[in-house]
């Protein structure tokens, strides 16, 4: 039992020791960051070049950004939208709910437009902090990643091996 256990605390410890030393960049929302630190402007051009900053970077934070705010405001607009529509047809005003459906096509518009550019702003900045990984050789495939844990035969018998 005391075997098991201290393997155990040896397979735990050396991922918690892998994930500690590896300082990958990653996207929360529409920033960037590394070691969960925000990077300022000036951080984000100095690691990923001065190209990548204007052509993707800049552009990847506003697409995010007016993306949101097209998508919570459709969603508000819509509900909007419907709420007067049930409202016109509960009063039997047409004019009401024709003005409903109006409102309701505006925030379908905005919805329509806001999630692609949402969409498109969020793979950009993905994009951005995957290729500064794998250009300083943070990046790990699917395929292989860096500490494999497996129940099954050993040297030894049959039990938990470990490979990395």
């Amino acid at each position: 039992m005391k075997k098991i256990a201290l393997i155990i605390a040896i397979v735990l410890g050396s991922i918690v020791a892998n994930a500690q030393v590896r300082p990958e960049m990653h996207r929360e929302g529409k920033y960037l960051y590394i070691l969960d630190q925000e990077l300022s402007p000036d951080q984000v051009l100095e690691l990923v070049g001065e190209y990548n900053y204007n052509q993707t970077y800049i552009g990847a934070q506003k697409q995010f950004a007016s993306g949101k705010r097209l998508i919570i405001s459709g969603a508000v607009i819509g509900f909007a939208g419907i709420v007067t529509s049930v409202i016109g047809l509960c009063d039997s005003e047409e004019s009401i709910y024709l003005t409903g459906l109006g409102i309701t096509a505006v925030g379908d518009i905005c919805l329509t437009v806001g999630v692609p550019l949402f969409c498109v702003g969020r793979g950009r900045l993905n994009w951005l902090a995957e290729d500064f990984n794998q250009r300083n050789g943070y990046a790990q495939s699917a395929a292989s990643p860096d500490v494999q844990v497996s129940f099954g035969a050993t040297k030894n018998g049959v039990g938990l091996r470990m490979n990395f």
